[in-house]
């Protein structure tokens, strides 16, 4: 199951509303450290692919171990094209990264974040 693009439009019905705990990465292309993303893809198995070569139009698609196949979601947001919701997440470091629990924030990280880290954030909230 490919991540889920972050938009206002699908924010309520496929984050907030979801029945399996939703691990929301915040990202920028701009940013070194958000692209770090992709070695966390790549250490867990997953694949990552620029849906564009134009630089602002970059959407990453994100397949998941099977370790989280119909367990819980990753939902990637980048912080431009959803401002309000990086301010509702008080995002102020890239990447960002906030595991959500019933449409509730039950814990977040920021930084350089090592791939265990989301990891142990998804199995928090699974357990």
């Amino acid at each position: 199951m490919p991540a889920i693009h972050t938009t206002y439009g699908n924010f309520q019905s496929e984050i907030l509303a979801s029945k399996e705990p939703v691990l929301l990465y915040f990202w920028h292309p701009l940013s070194h450290h958000s692209m770090g993303i992709k070695s966390m893809i790549e250490e867990y198995r997953l694949t990552y692919r620029p849906a564009s070569k134009a630089l602002h139009t970059n959407v990453f698609t994100v397949r998941y171990s099977d370790k989280y196949q119909g367990r819980a979601k990753i939902a990637l947001a980048n912080a431009d094209e959803v401002g309000a919701l990086s301010a509702q997440y008080n995002v102020v470091v890239l990447p960002h990264l906030v595991m959500l629990k019933n449409g509730a924030e039950v814990e977040s990280d920021r930084g350089m974040i090592p791939p265990e880290r989301a990891c142990q954030m998804i199995d928090a909230a699974l357990a």
